[in-house]
């Protein structure tokens, strides 16, 4: 970070460039949300599978057990092959998601008509590679029979 104090004219300036990032990270985020959160477009309710919520869409993969896992929901009561992948804005794919089923994780999902009889999830840590990303925007694609969902979520370290 001595390059970027130095670029930025003062001891704490890397940190102050930092914060600035993470908030344009967050503005991009949330304008992306509104063009990209297509899953409910995509996966409609029905006998097969519906996407229910993205649960944390804004993690911060620190240890501390708050929002450290990206969560997002749906019902698959045809157990149909789910799976779902993570790129970088450029396109690049970055990893796949977590399938979890009748987990603590899974629970934290909302009910479908008020009964959850077989809870499941995708989850990420904001790992890939055995390592840990980079802040910033990432986009999932979770694909499920012949639907499609789409979404953003936020990394913060």
């Amino acid at each position: 970070m001595k390059h970027l104090d130095e670029f930025c004219g003062s001891k704490g300036g890397a940190e102050l460039m930092r914060w600035g990032m993470i908030a344009l990270a967050a503005a991009l985020a949330a304008l992306l949300a509104g063009s990209l959160e297509t899953g409910r477009v995509h996966a409609q309710a029905g006998a097969g599978f519906f996407f229910t919520e993205a649960r944390v869409r804004v993690i911060t993969p620190n240890g501390d057990g708050i929002n450290d896992l990206a969560i997002l929901c749906f019902d698959n009561p045809q157990a149909n092959g789910v799976r779902g992948e993570l790129f970088s804005l450029r396109g690049r794919k970055v990893a796949e998601m977590t399938y979890v089923q009748n987990a603590a994780v899974a629970l934290k999902c909302p009910t479908i008509g008020g009964v959850t009889p077989n809870p499941e999830a995708l989850t990420w840590d904001g790992r890939a590679g055995g390592g840990a990303v980079r802040s910033g925007v990432y986009i999932y694609v979770i694909k499920a029979e012949d639907k499609a969902v789409t979404g953003t979520l936020l990394v913060l370290r």
